[in-house]
């Protein structure tokens, strides 16, 4: 839970700041770029729902590989 407030509060506005060519693919920069936050260096809505498709694509994969590789002794 920590890690998850330490990462939306402070990585990924430190990462939109420093890097913005990278940090505006960030799961909740596309999210406010779905909910049309108004400012004008986000994506559009078409880029940011591929964005957050992504995202999830990449979880679920991460999440399927540790699940079917899991040690069960």
């Amino acid at each position: 839970m920590v890690a998850l407030i330490a990462l939306t509060l402070l990585v990924d506005p430190a990462l939109v700041r420093l890097i913005p060519e990278v940090g505006k693919f960030l799961m909740t920069i596309a999210m406010s770029s779905v909910y049309r936050d108004g400012k004008p260096e986000l994506l559009s809505e078409p880029v940011a729902f591929l964005v957050i498709g992504g995202w999830l694509a990449i979880a679920w994969f991460g999440a399927r590989k540790l699940f079917l590789t899991r040690d069960i002794t």
